[in-house]
């Protein structure tokens, strides 16, 4: 009974310290060196520094389509997609990390007032890692823009201050946080070295293109967010972004996703005090349509109908509970059985034993104590089959040696005895003689 009750609780411990143990999830994201990377290896470092129930396994990847494929086919089980990637077809918003915004900067001294204007000059397109391409032909053919008819070419920032100053660049489009340093420190070069004026604009009608196209979102960006004086931009600009999102899909249980949002949301401050990178992180819109609709986990969470692992499991668990109880009744009463059956077959050889006992001391000839032989060898089978049957069941099972060794003892005893008395009168010996012969064991328990 104890070794059960200890190996109950070692079953226990066993089983809370494997749930106690983190998570680990694998989760593309690349190129390595990008915001976007350096963002998730500090999510990992501060998953690891406060203790979180999760940790990632970060595998490297060349772009958004790559982690997109690798999610899709189940090589890892969180990937870092931007929202105009096409490839995936699972992907589960779990978090939103970042909102990069569509912007148009031309010179003021070009004559581009609006998207339109672009039709036959060169522009520049500068991002931080993916392509934009793709992206930015397809808003251009919105506004019915002909690919061949602008000049559209991708450009490293450090490239475009001189380009612009030589005369080789007419606008530039921006594809960034508004947050993030590199457009701040292209901006700065060109007005406040090169002294050339810029003017700012977004995507008209925003609100319509982000209606045709669920991949991207209306933004506005405030006046000055870039810094200078006069501030950059001048005035507020209204334009479409693409976010970046953690994204996962239905394989991820909901009790995961929501545990693994509250997680993230616990982090924001740590790394925006850590972390110079204008990633953050927030929840998706669980009420709009979108290209990464929530992950179910993850809008529980937002709607507040997250439940706990006992809100969840609790009928489940009173069932278990429920079932235990009956199985331990179960087993006592097999017990109480098992227990009564021994004290049954134990009453019935105490009892045996001593009626031989009578019989073998009534015994007047080897005919009658060869009769009390086979008796007690047929109770000292049976009761030897039973102790072995006992004994391999682990019930604690009474040694009937000691038993058995002495009644062996009274029947050699009778036997002898017996025995001389038909010597004593086949052979004629005296009377002395005779009398000691006929002294026969009393086995009659005394007082009787």
């Amino acid at each position: 009974m104890l070794a059960a009750i200890f190996t109950i609780l070692a079953l226990g411990i066993a089983i809370g310290l494997y749930l106690s143990m983190p998570t680990t999830l694998r989760i593309a994201v690349g190129p390595e060196g990008t915001e976007q990377a350096r963002f998730v290896h500090a999510v990992q470092r501060a998953m690891i520094d406060t203790r979180q129930p999760f940790r990632l396994d970060i595998r490297p990847v060349l772009n958004s389509a790559e982690a997109s494929k690798l999610l899709d086919k189940k090589t890892v089980d969180l990937a870092v997609a931007r929202s105009d990637d096409p490839t995936s077809n699972e992907g589960r918003s779990v978090a939103v990390l970042q909102k990069r915004s569509i912007i148009v900067v031309g010179r003021k001294d070009s004559g581009i007032e609006s998207v339109t204007d672009l039709r036959g000059r060169n522009v520049a397109l500068l991002g931080e890692s993916d392509s934009n391409l793709p992206l930015i032909e397809r808003i251009f053919a919105h506004y019915e823009i002909q690919p061949d008819e602008v000049k559209l070419k991708e450009m490293r920032p450090a490239d475009v201050a001189n380009a612009m100053a030589d005369g080789q660049l007419d606008a530039f489009i921006l594809v960034i946080d508004p947050n993030a340093r590199m457009p701040r420190r292209v901006l700065a070069e060109i007005t406040e070295k090169l002294k050339i004026p810029l003017i700012f604009m977004g995507m008209p009608a925003s609100e319509a293109l982000a209606f045709r196209f669920r991949d991207l979102i209306t933004t506005d960006i405030p006046a000055g967010v870039f810094g200078g004086t006069p501030p950059r931009p001048e005035a507020a600009i209204n334009t479409v972004a693409i976010s970046y999102e953690l994204i996962s899909t239905e394989r991820m249980s909901d009790t995961t996703a929501t545990a693994l949002t509250k997680s993230l949301l616990e982090l924001r401050t740590r790394l925006r005090r850590d972390q110079e990178i204008s990633f953050g992180i927030e929840t998706p819109p669980v009420d709009e349509p979108r290209r990464f609709l929530p992950h179910d986990g993850t809008a529980a969470l937002v709607n507040d109908d997250a439940e706990t692992f006992l809100e969840k499991y609790s009928d489940a668990i009173w069932l278990s509970l429920f079932g235990l109880s009956l199985l331990g009744s179960s087993v006592t009463g097999f017990m109480g059985w098992a227990s009564g059956r021994r004290r049954e077959d134990e009453v019935s050889f105490q009892a045996l034993l001593p009626q031989l006992t009578e019989k073998l001391a009534a015994a007047s000839s080897l005919d009658d104590v060869d009769e009390v032989q086979r008796e007690f060898d047929a109770l000292v089978v049976t009761t030897l089959m039973d102790t072995g049957k006992r004994s391999g069941s682990g019930a604690d099972a009474p040694d009937p040696t000691p038993w058995i060794t002495l009644f062996n003892r009274l029947i050699a005893s009778r036997r002898a005895a017996l025995e001389r008395q038909v010597a004593s009168t086949i052979g004629g010996r005296d009377g002395l003689e005779r009398r000691q012969v006929a002294k026969v064991v009393d086995l009659t328990p005394r007082g009787q």
